[in-house]
């Protein structure tokens, strides 16, 4: 079943009346989204607090919710804590960011704790311009490049040069500039100006990618002596990063052979390169706490990954640790990662393919349409739960 934008709305006036029984919205709950002027969500795990509802309740409706922004959305990076209230976080297009979620010393980025439980613009300033959210922390860049962070600090991942400094409220980490941030299970990452990696925080499983499995850096600290690094991306236990050259690399968590290096078994405990190929356009890697993929789209449009893939999403294999075709349509035109699945676009239509317990509740193995958009849109996940917005 795929539903259009005029059902949906019949649908949203309809339950907004009171006019749907539990058994009619449980129905719908497989393909049913909320459409909103701005965004629309669907999860099935998440908290309400990471929803953006407004309430630190955690239960859940029947049916997907909308909460809506003006000015429009431009980013939104979800975080990657599936048991305590995961921290979203929103650039819109007049440069303000807002934050919302987790009840935890400064994950909203707000001094303010009585704001975590809806949007709320973290300060006035109007010249941020990326944002990267994790399990319980968040990096954020202005314009300039500036490098900022809020929340725990357990680990060093703010980089503040030490342990202790938690942030309610965004603080400058250092003087550098920067071009693109990611983060993972208390760490950080970002590519600076200049094409250089650098990581700090938890070095746990080997998510640092300096050779080693143990152990804090307290401080932005430079990873290896490439200088072409063009992106980046966090999952909940690796990263994934991809030079200007188009070549891919992966380090961290590989129980699963999310970093692609032909194995299942120990870490990647440096940025090791998967595969030769480098027609490799778009990365990602997915959220999900114990099951982790890495998601490439090739220069052709056509969708690659490894990792684990018991549901289905890669392409019928189980696990797979190198590189899977799992779609050769060439015509997607923007990809996202799940808790357990992969979600897709083709222009104003959505895809989906994972596990029936995953948040689209669609059918295994194959990718399959479960809505059409007034406009193209853009998409983000956490754990157990993902937003659309355009």
């Amino acid at each position: 079943m795929s539903l259009s934008y005029d059902q949906f709305t019949s649908l949203n006036a309809l339950n907004m009346r009171g006019r749907f029984s539990n058994s009619d919205v449980s129905a719908f709950r497989k393909k049913l989204l909320w459409p909103g002027r701005l965004i629309v969500m669907s999860g099935y795990q998440a908290s309400a607090a990471s929803l953006g509802m407004g309430s630190q309740s955690q239960t859940l409706p029947h049916v997907p919710l909308m909460v809506p922004f003006d000015p429009p959305i431009t980013a939104l990076t979800l975080g990657s804590n599936v048991s305590n209230s995961p921290t979203s976080c929103a650039l819109v297009s007049d440069g303000r960011l807002y934050t919302w979620g987790s009840i935890y010393i400064g994950r909203a980025g707000s001094a303010d704790p009585t704001r975590y439980f809806y949007p709320i613009a973290v300060d006035s300033a109007t010249d941020w311009a990326a944002v990267a959210s994790g399990t319980n922390h968040i990096l954020a860049l202005k314009t300039d490049g500036t490098l900022f962070a809020a929340g725990l600090n357990t680990s060093g991942q703010l980089g503040t040069g030490n342990t202790t400094t938690s942030a309610s409220a965004f603080l400058q980490i250092g003087s550098s500039t920067w071009n693109k941030i990611a983060v993972s299970v208390n760490t950080s990452a970002a590519i600076r100006s200049d094409g250089t990696l650098h990581t700090w925080g938890e070095a746990l499983l080997g998510r640092l990618g300096n050779g080693t499995a143990s152990g804090n850096v307290l401080s932005p600290t430079q990873v290896g002596s490439i200088n072409t690094w063009a992106d980046i991306d966090g999952g909940a236990g690796h990263f994934v990063g991809r030079l200007t050259s188009g070549a891919i690399y992966a380090w961290g968590q590989n129980g699963d052979g999310r970093t692609g290096q032909g194995t299942t078994t120990g870490n990647t405990t440096a940025p090791a390169q998967i595969g030769s190929s480098t027609d490799n356009a778009k990365i990602k890697a997915g959220q999900d706490n114990g099951d982790g993929t890495t998601w490439v789209q090739k220069t052709s449009g056509a969708l690659w990954g490894c990792g684990y893939g018991t549901f289905s999403m890669l392409n019928g294999v189980a696990t797979t640790s190198t590189l899977t075709l799992t779609s050769s349509a060439t015509d997607w035109t923007d990809f996202c990662p799940t808790s357990q699945g992969c979600l897709a676009a083709k222009g104003t239509e959505l895809y989906h393919c994972g596990a029936a317990a995953d948040a689209a509740k669609t059918a295994d193995g194959v990718f399959s349409k479960i809505a059409t958009f007034p406009a193209p849109f853009k998409m983000a996940s956490g754990p157990g739960f993902w937003m659309v917005w355009y």
